[in-house]
């Protein structure tokens, strides 16, 4: 019997609003999908053996820890680890 898997989405990025923006607009859109909340990078790569359907990351990470990762360091280390998992990279800046 096939059963219907619920999407899984990490958010990832330093800015509270524009996560909260994010998460709203995909439960606007999915409602029952699984979103996972991410304000560093070094806390998603803590997480990937969820192994999400999908992973949106922000291309600049360092508004919470000056020295955190950025997203391009970020995602080299997510297409290590997941390979296969699609990645949305965005900004915010102009």
């Amino acid at each position: 019997m096939y059963t219907k898997k619920d999407l899984s989405i990490f958010l990832i990025d330093d800015s509270p609003a524009l996560i909260e923006m994010l998460r709203d607009f995909i439960l606007q859109k999915h409602p029952d999908a699984q979103l996972s909340l991410y304000y560093t990078g070094e806390d998603a790569l803590k997480d990937t053996f969820k192994n999400p359907d999908i992973i949106i990351l922000d291309y600049y990470l360092d508004g919470v820890h000056a020295d955190a990762m950025n997203g391009i360091q970020v995602l080299k280390k997510l297409k290590e680890e997941l390979p296969e998992t699609p990645i949305i990279m965005l900004s915010s800046q102009g």
